[in-house]
Order: C-alpha cells, then sequence, then structure tokens
C-alpha cells in the first residue's frame, strides 16, 4: 500500500530527520555536508524498507546549503491474491521502435471489470485491502496498435473527462497478461516553484527556524531545494506462486487483455476518486 515516510509524528521525525538525532545537525550539516546527505538518505532508506535507498543527490549538499525539504513516497500494492496465480513466465513486450523485450509477465484469468472501446481496452485490477477504509486500484488504458500509445494519452490530457468516462463499469471474465515493472521518478521541485512566483521561501532573508529544534541555527534559514522521488513496483514478488488447479468444465475467458505493448496507467483511491498516480510503460525491462 502507499506509505508515508513520515506517517505517525510527522514533525518529530522530521526534526530528528534534519538534525541526525543530535543536538548539533545544523551544525554539521554546515561542517561536514556529505555527513548531512547521508544521513538524510540513511533514514529514507530505513523509513521505505529499503524500497529507496536514497533522496539527496552527491554534491546537493554543501556549506551554503539552508534547508532541504524532501518528499519519499513508494507504492508497492498486492493486486494478485495468490489463487489468482497461473504461471509467470518471459514474453516478449513490442517498443515503440518496433524491437521488443523479454520481460516477465503475470498470467491469470479472472472476473474483473472491464472495457472496449474505440481503439483501446481498459481493465480495473483492484489491490487488497490494507487495514484502513482506503481501497486502491490500478487502471490500465491499452491501445489496440502497439504504436498507439501517444495518440492514446494526447485524448485522455485533452479532454478533461475522458478518463472518467471510460472507465469500465461492467464485469467480464478476462485472461489477463500483465508485465513486472518499477517506475522510479525524482524532480528538484525549486526552479518548478519559482516558475509559480514561489521565489520568497528561497531567498536568504527566509526564516524557517521553527521547522528545526530550538538553537540550532542562530540565523535565517532559508530553503535551498525541494526534492520529489516516488518508486512504484508492479510484481509478484510477496507471494509465494502456488500451482492453480483447474477443475474439468472451467468456462475460457470471454475477453482478453495482454499488454505486450506501451500502455498507460493510473492508480486510484476509490473512496475518494483521487488518482495518486498516472503514468506509462514504454519498456518495463528498464527501470524509470
Amino acid at each position: 500500500m502507499a506509505r508515508n515516510p513520515n506517517r505517525g509524528a510527522p514533525m518529530s521525525r522530521f526534526k530528528r530527520a534534519l538534525g541526525g538525532g543530535s543536538p548539533d545537525g545544523s551544525a554539521q550539516a554546515r561542517g561536514r555536508p556529505e555527513d548531512a546527505a547521508e544521513q538524510i538518505n540513511s533514514w529514507v532508506n530505513k523509513s521505505t524498507r529499503q524500497t529507496i535507498t536514497s533522496l539527496v543527490p552527491d554534491g546537493l549538499v554543501d556549506q551554503n546549503t539552508g534547508l532541504v525539504l524532501g518528499s519519499a513516497l513508494y507504492f508497492k500494492g498486492r493486486w494478485l491474491d495468490k489463487t489468482d496465480i497461473g504461471k509467470t513466465a518471459e514474453q516478449k513486450f513490442y517498443c515503440l521502435d518496433g524491437t521488443h523485450v523479454l520481460v516477465p509477465f503475470v498470467e491469470y484469468d479472472r472476473t474483473r471489470l472491464f472495457a472496449a472501446h474505440d481503439g483501446f481496452k481498459v481493465i480495473k485490477l483492484p489491490y487488497k485491502q490494507g487495514n484502513n477504509e482506503r481501497k486502491f486500484s490500478m487502471y490500465i488504458f491499452l491501445p489496440d496498435a502497439h504504436d498507439g500509445l501517444f495518440e492514446l494519452t494526447k485524448k485522455i490530457f485533452s479532454e478533461p473527462a475522458f478518463l472518467e468516462q471510460h472507465l469500465p463499469t461492467e464485469k467480464r471474465h478476462v485472461g489477463i497478461g500483465v508485465p513486472k515493472f518499477t517506475i522510479s521518478f525524482q524532480i528538484d521541485m525549486k526552479d518548478f516553484l519559482k516558475d509559480m512566483t514561489l521565489e520568497l521561501p528561497f531567498r536568504r532573508d527566509a526564516d524557517f527556524k521553527d521547522m528545526v529544534k530550538e538553537g540550532d541555527s542562530k540565523e535565517p534559514l532559508f530553503l535551498s531545494d525541494v526534492l520529489h522521488k516516488v518508486i512504484l513496483e508492479v510484481n509478484d514478488d510477496e507471494i509465494e506462486e502456488t500451482s492453480v488447479e483447474k477443475s474439468i468444465g472451467k468456462p475460457l475467458p470471454t475477453e482478453h487483455f495482454t499488454a505486450d505493448h506501451p500502455f498507460f496507467f493510473l492508480i486510484r483511491e476509490e473512496v475518494s476518486a483521487t488518482v495518486i498516480f498516472m503514468g506509462h510503460v514504454l519498456d518495463p525491462s528498464s527501470q524509470y
């Protein structure tokens, strides 16, 4: 499920991260910037259970660095039950340039919400629910043509109601094939925020001293960088593969959904209808 490294006591944990658990965290950042970056990365690595191993790149923190805000989020949902698994085997995934790569696919058949539209198909793959009321699902938009992703995404982003209007509403018995993939995305938000006219926090007369422990800094604390990193994993590593006994006379799927070429996906929290991830897969053999 989606995890927030700051969940629980966000301000106290954030302060501990800034100070590295020591009473002189700001002095360490100014005197030994490499140590400060290592402390932050170590904390992110531990908080995300080794899924995100680093957030601050080498050389970003130096003796002139003020405050660095970091956001690390990973999503590793389990959308396959053990009884869902038919087989996991390498298959061809056809890329946009006409080549193909061999990648592991998970194949199974199940009754799922499914829709076939003009030029593309959509399927809903629900995740296993956690210990709260939130429910997450992945929706995959698969163009019929191997090179149809560009036209499909152009419609998605140019028509505001397109996604909602094309989500599946009817259940079908579907033969499903989906590649395993991992997507990693990291960005320094500073320039984007400045382009949005948010200049004041980055000026040296800005003061964020209230965000660190009292006494850590006697000078105004300005914002140097805002880092954001996300990792999304789709795989079955946490699931013990078991043989599935198929009864004689079991009906064959009436529909087929094999994501063996570039596709668009989104992950939505169903209770609030909020999209929390959105992206596309061009080559599942690469970690983006």
